[in-house]
């Protein structure tokens, strides 16, 4: 995920130096499409990093079907799912203490 999200922010620099070079030179048309190509990339690196951010519950749960032998911990502070070997919550940052067995929760 880093490297495409590296990827993309070159991308946008890039595009914006395009779009400013173009306009010095008073190239309306390419400055518009480049324009248009920039607003495509933010929208489209958003869209992907807010599918990121919203399917980390889905990894929890493939990373715990991968080894059964591990065990979630629920935090008590926002109640979310972690990985038993996590002292800290993931998403509050509170530590971990009740513990609840991955069969269980499957049943």
């Amino acid at each position: 995920m880093r490297k495409k999200l590296t990827i993309s922010l070159s991308l946008l620099i890039l595009i914006l130096i395009l779009v400013f070079i173009s306009l010095l030179r008073a190239n309306l048309v390419l400055a518009l499409l480049l324009i248009f190509v920039f607003i495509g990339l933010v929208v489209t690196l958003t869209l992907y990093l807010s599918y990121t951010l919203f399917s980390s519950k889905d990894n929890i749960e493939e990373t715990l079907k991968k080894n059964p032998t591990l065990n979630l911990t629920i935090c008590t502070e926002c109640k979310k799912d972690n990985i038993l070997e996590d002292k800290y919550c993931a998403y509050c940052g509170s530590e971990l203490t009740e513990i609840a067995n991955i069969n269980e929760k499957n049943k």
